[in-house]
């Protein structure tokens, strides 16, 4: 409904013939009418400005969006604290049931690297010495991830993945240098031992045959220095296959 002006008393004045005139009191000056009624600032439609009602103020789904935005982003954090996310979060059972898929998944990245990735040096295929090459290096050569990126960053326990981080063993049974042409070794590694994880999980290319099977065993959180040997492997308490 249109806001009716206010009346006010005419006002009287005097032509240059000296008569005097009065005002129509239903007349509406212009000049008066958009003084009183343009739009105020802070205010929505016409009328005087105001700090709430129908003619101004803010409206309070100005601030829901900030709101759910702030929402949204603690959600995102926690998601990514939590063993779903991957991070450090999780408890150390659910942790350590998803490691053996995972070093599985790094074994055939890397019997596709092998297969795919000539090494012009020594004029031979070789497997990755490092776990970061399994993903970057093959993706840089021929186009194509042999093992995502998400486990290739953890590489350190302040960037772990699911509680874990990789590392590259680097030395066989008898404390010797791996020849990448024929094998390698990986271990994962609780980043926080006993909040993260417990067990020490292993994987690699082996001359008994036992290639790409995952053995655990808890060494403390402590990476282990070399492969195990056969009496390691045959030890009770020692490394246990998955």
């Amino acid at each position: 409904m249109a806001r009716r002006r206010p009346r006010r008393k005419p006002r009287s004045y005097e032509s240059e013939d000296g008569l005097i005139y009065e005002e129509d009191p239903d007349f509406i000056d212009e000049d008066d009418y958009y003084e009183e009624n343009r739009p105020r600032r802070g205010g929505g439609g016409r009328g005087p400005a105001s700090g709430g009602g129908a003619g101004g103020g803010t409206s309070p789904l100005v601030w829901l969006f900030p709101l759910a935005a702030l929402l949204l982003l603690v959600i995102a954090v926690a998601f990514r604290m939590s063993d779903g996310g991957g991070g450090s979060g999780g408890s150390p059972e659910k942790n350590e049931r998803y490691m053996p898929a995972i070093l599985h998944e790094l074994h055939r990245g890397q019997q596709l690297y092998w297969r795919e990735v000539f090494d012009p040096k020594k004029k031979t295929r070789r497997f990755a010495d490092r776990c970061s090459d399994v993903a970057f290096k093959a993706k840089r050569v021929i186009g194509a991830p042999h093992w995502p990126t998400r486990y290739a960053r953890a590489t350190s326990p302040e960037k772990a993945y699911r509680g874990y981080y990789f590392v590259d063993i680097g030395k066989d049974e008898a404390g010797q240098p791996f020849d990448y042409r024929k094998r390698y070794a990986v271990a994962a590694v609780p980043a926080r031992y006993g909040k993260t994880g417990f067990k020490t999980f292993i994987v690699g290319e082996t001359d008994g045959g036992g290639a790409g099977a995952v053995y655990s065993r808890d060494t403390e959180g402590r990476p282990p220095a070399k492969w195990p040997t056969d009496s390691e492997f045959r030890l009770e308490g020692g490394w246990q296959v998955e």
